[in-house]
């Protein structure tokens, strides 16, 4: 599960926004390290947007990326397209670190 990394690594008054879930749908979290930390857990249903909605949303994170405000995690593990069945196992079996599918 990458939720308690993408916690870890939260800046003091940081902020998580959850788009989805995959494999188990619950995690622990430590809710004194939740708040001393000033952490923020934002949840965002995508289901209930449309392109342009979900466009509009992109546009407004955009910024924050492009100026290396948010930083992604690193990639941990890399696989084919051919091998995206395996880069899903990893995921379901809470693989360490960021799983990434390329072309």
């Amino acid at each position: 599960m990458t939720t308690p990394a993408a916690l870890a690594s939260l800046a003091h008054g940081g902020r998580l926004v959850v788009i989805s879930a995959v494999g188990d749908r619950t995690v622990e979290i430590d809710l004194v390290d939740l708040y001393h930390n000033e952490t923020r857990i934002l949840g965002c249903d995508s289901r209930q947007l449309d392109v342009t909605q979900s466009n509009a949303y992109l546009d407004r994170l955009a910024p924050y990326f492009e100026s290396g405000q948010f930083q992604p995690l690193p990639v941990a593990h890399r696989y084919s397209l051919e091998n995206g069945r395996e880069a899903y196992l990893a995921v379901a079996n809470r693989a360490p670190g960021r799983v990434v599918i390329f072309p």
